[in-house]
């Protein structure tokens, strides 16, 4: 196949002519005026065939910087492949390299030069926090702890490494180690969001709701306006049979994202264990819109339509339940109490006779 054709640009000149310092400066000169306009890669493509006489990965980071923000990740890729070949013994040519690599899914390659860049400066937390990150991507999660465990023995005060080790831990199940990893990243840097978020969303996974609570409020003392910590906290709240508390925090989260399914969804649930049927009803119905195929939502939705008396809605609710999931005990039992309701005792039997073969062989009620 052809080579595409290069683009011609009157400011170029002839591939492999020396210039002159002042020259260069100019031409430099002139393509930061661009990047400062909005033309990034006007300024990429000026300054790309100075690069063919240096020495310094200066200019080759910055030339790729340009195509970066001109969303030609694929260019700055061949820029720094050239500097890395220029300038061979660059970490940060590497390992700049290997992040363009990784927006462009070349995972493998991109390993492949934060490896050179580790051997050449084996002793660059940075290069082994990268590395741990791309192991990470890559999903191979064992090396990945093991490269962030090397990076933390040489920057032990640094809250991302402690940040995404404890990521690392809670995917793998060492929940301890993940609950230590995220109080040592908060202990690092006390006024982070994130690093509150993840422990609270921590200590939730774990049970311990008294402490994640505490984190959710400290992240709300942080950032009042965030949704996450809001919901968060509404979560435990929920799960701790605190309806109100709950209601009122997933409250202020619709504040902040009111088109969100999972959230409405929230809200219909803690209605309808405050007793507040219609509410819940209307929050349902929208959550349905929006996730469909949901069996939760439509039973929490029957179980309204229940509780209000509205036999049919809560029969048709209750069927899609079971046509979905045919393991779901519970929808089986209040599809049962349903028909019993509209009078239809023999169908209310063997729904019933369902959810009791479902108990006995050891589904878990919802």
């Amino acid at each position: 196949m052809a080579a595409e054709p290069q683009r011609r640009n009157p400011e170029h000149h002839a591939p492999g002519r020396a210039e002159s310092a002042s020259d260069r400066e100019t031409t430099w000169k002139r393509a930061e005026s661009y990047a400062s306009s909005g033309d990034p890669l006007r300024a990429a493509d000026t300054v790309r065939p100075t690069l063919v006489a240096d020495t310094d990965p200066r200019p080759f980071l910055r030339c790729a910087e340009f195509y970066r923000l001109g969303k030609r990740e694929d260019a700055a890729v061949e820029v720094l492949t050239a500097g890395a070949e220029v300038c061979p013994g660059d970490v940060q040519i590497r390992w700049t390299l290997a992040r363009s690599l990784l927006r462009l899914g070349r995972t493998e390659k991109a390993l492949e030069q934060l490896e050179r860049a580790h051997s050449l400066d084996p002793e660059n937390p940075e290069v082994l926090f990268r590395l741990g990150l791309t192991l990470s991507t890559a999903g191979r999660l064992p090396e990945a702890i093991d490269r962030y465990g090397q990076a933390l023995a040489l920057s032990p005060e640094d809250a991302r490494i402690h940040t995404n080790l404890g990521l690392l831990f809670d995917r793998v199940g060492r929940g301890d180690d993940a609950i230590r990893s995220f109080q040592r990243a908060v202990e690092i840097t006390p006024d982070s969001l994130e690093g509150h978020l993840n422990l609270g969303a921590a200590y939730a996974e774990r049970g311990h709701r008294d402490e994640a609570i505490a984190e959710f409020r400290r992240a709300l003392e942080i950032a009042p306006g965030s949704f996450e910590a809001h919901y968060n906290v509404g979560m435990v709240f929920l799960a701790a049979g605190r309806y109100p508390e709950a209601h009122m925090a997933f409250l202020r989260a619709h504040q902040r994202d009111p088109e969100n399914p999972h959230l409405i969804f929230r809200l219909g649930m803690v209605c309808l264990q405050r007793g507040m049927y219609d509410q819940a009803i209307s929050h349902l119905i929208t959550a349905h819109r929006s996730m469909p195929s949901d069996p939760d939502v439509m039973y929490q939705l029957g179980i309204a339509y229940n509780k209000q008396d509205a036999i049919l809605p809560a029969i048709e609710a209750l069927e899609e339940v079971v046509r979905v999931d045919t393991k779901h005990r519970d929808a089986w039992y209040y599809l049962g109490v349903a028909y019993d309701k509209g009078g239809e005792h023999e169908k209310a039997t063997r729904a019933y006779r369902e959810a009791e073969r479902l108990s006995r062989v050891g589904m878990t009620p919802r």
